[in-house]
């Protein structure tokens, strides 16, 4: 099991990341507690993402796409991100990935 889930309250379903590379660096940018798992809830988080990007005048427009298999984040993403590329792993491939 994934260590980020001994830290989640009893009430949330998850602790839901985002992480970007800068300066080849992987870095954490976003934490957010969830207590659903669905495709409306992923869609809030994406799309409160976009606007406090356009705040900082920064465009999100990913390259690349990495993310765990959940049925629901998969369409949110393609719908939030059309033009990016997916990749879809495991936690463990996802650790071996990005060095851990």
């Amino acid at each position: 099991m994934d260590e980020t889930f001994k830290i989640v309250p009893e009430w949330y379903q998850q602790m839901f990341t985002i992480h970007v590379f800068i300066a080849g660096k992987l870095v954490p940018l976003m934490y957010c507690l969830t207590v659903q798992k669905d495709l409306s809830t992923y869609r809030e988080i994406f799309d409160h993402l976009i606007l406090k990007a356009a705040a900082l005048g920064v465009v999100l427009q990913p390259q690349t796409v990495i993310c765990d298999f959940e049925t629901a984040l998969i369409p949110a993403l393609q719908g939030t991100f059309p033009g990016s590329t997916y990749k879809v792993v495991t936690s463990i491939s996802a650790k071996q990935f990005c060095g851990r």
